[in-house]
């Protein structure tokens, strides 16, 4: 009987320890799984932290679009050449300045018309202010002459039909005003006449 009793004894002492240590193993894979969610969190937390600073970094960084519809050339805010091209209320009207002869043009464009060849020939004269005449005569006719007779030819040669048939030679003269000023980095051209034009197709 005493053994008997002292059986029972040891299994009702058993139990609770077999009780406890089976609920902690249960509760183990529980605090697992809410350490596995916090990181979880975590890392989502970090991901959308390093996104915003990318975010922002990327606002900061690239141009805003605004800047690109001034009203100046593209050739002069990329240029940086402090002309008041950008700021209306330093511009400069084209009738106040001075005209300054280029050069007489004379060459071909076979692009225009399959099948063709048109001989186009010109006088480019450019508007600029009085105060830099001397130095665009200089740069223009002397210092870069050969580059700027180049890129006006390369303009021309390759100019559309549509382009070359329009009265006002409008897109042709933005695009050499364009050409010119970056060649001599700087915005000194304000307006482009071209004079005596002349096409013949062969």
């Amino acid at each position: 009987m005493a053994t008997t009793e002292l059986a029972e004894e040891a299994v009702t002492d058993a139990e609770p320890d077999d009780v406890s240590e089976s609920t902690g193993a249960a509760e183990t894979p529980r605090k697992i799984s809410l350490n596995f969610r916090s990181t979880k969190v975590k890392l989502l937390g970090l991901l959308f932290v390093v996104m915003g600073i990318e975010a922002a970094g990327m606002y900061l960084i690239l141009p805003r679009p605004s800047s690109a519809s001034t009203g100046g050339s593209a050739a002069g805010d990329v240029l940086g050449d402090g002309s008041s091209d950008g700021d209306p209320s330093e511009a400069v009207d084209p009738n106040d300045g001075v005209e300054v002869e280029i050069d007489k043009f004379n060459t071909t464009n076979s692009r225009a018309r399959l099948g063709s060849t048109l001989h186009v020939s010109f006088s480019l004269i450019a508007i600029v202010k009085p105060n830099n005449q001397a130095a665009f005569t200089e740069a223009a006719n002397q210092a870069h002459k050969a580059r700027v007779r180049e890129a006006v030819v390369k303009i021309v040669r390759s100019a559309s039909m549509d382009n070359l048939n329009d009265p006002d030679l409008s897109v042709i003269k933005r695009q050499i005003r364009e050409a010119v000023n970056k060649v001599l980095r700087n915005s000194y051209i304000l307006e482009v006449v071209i004079d005596d034009f002349r096409q013949m197709e062969q």
